[in-house]
């Protein structure tokens, strides 16, 4: 169930299955955590489906095909990341303030993932922000804001359709 939704989503990106592919995803089945959502079916399957984009990476660079292996539990343990790691013996906080969608200057939405120091401090540093609040991306004319599922969706879809008619334009092919 996993792996043919890993080549829906792909299928939406213009990548068909093909008779070489190896992807397997396996060990255990949804609910690995108390939740309504289906995530380690749904976080295993876009995993999957990047593992498979990377492999063809690794086809166009070197001719030779890639395995790729999804584990479930982990799959889904790599979604909340955050809450299994410690930064100076304590938990992070599990939500930045800072995080969010930002628009860009060109109408298209870019997401900051500050939710570590490291990750923060680079967002800061790129924006050119001299302190650590919103107030300093605004400075800058970056107003925060946030998207439900079907704008977030509707932005995927509208990026898709863009890097779809470069790689048209420019002759990319996917093997």
């Amino acid at each position: 169930m996993s792996t043919d939704l890993a080549y829906a989503i792909l299928d939406q990106l213009g990548r068909a299955k093909r008779g070489d592919d190896s992807l397997t995803i396996a060990g255990g089945d949804d609910p690995v955590f108390k939740t309504p959502w289906r995530i380690a079916h749904a976080g295993s399957a876009a995993l999957g489906a990047v593992g498979l984009a990377v492999s063809d990476l690794w086809r166009l660079r070197t001719g030779k095909t890639q395995a790729v292996d999804v584990d479930r539990h982990a799959a889904v343990m790599s979604l909340r990341s955050n809450t299994y790691v410690l930064q100076n013996g304590k938990r992070p906080v599990s939500w930045d303030p800072l995080a969010g969608h930002y628009p860009t200057r060109d109408g298209r939405t870019m997401f900051l993932h500050t939710n570590h120091p490291h990750h923060r401090a680079g967002a800061l540093r790129i924006a050119g922000a001299a302190t650590d609040t919103k107030e300093a991306f605004a400075k800058i004319g970056l107003e925060p804001h946030m998207l439900g599922p079907r704008e977030f969706g509707q932005v995927l879809l509208e990026e898709v359709r863009r890097w779809g008619a470069v790689a048209r334009e420019t002759g990319v092919k996917l093997e």
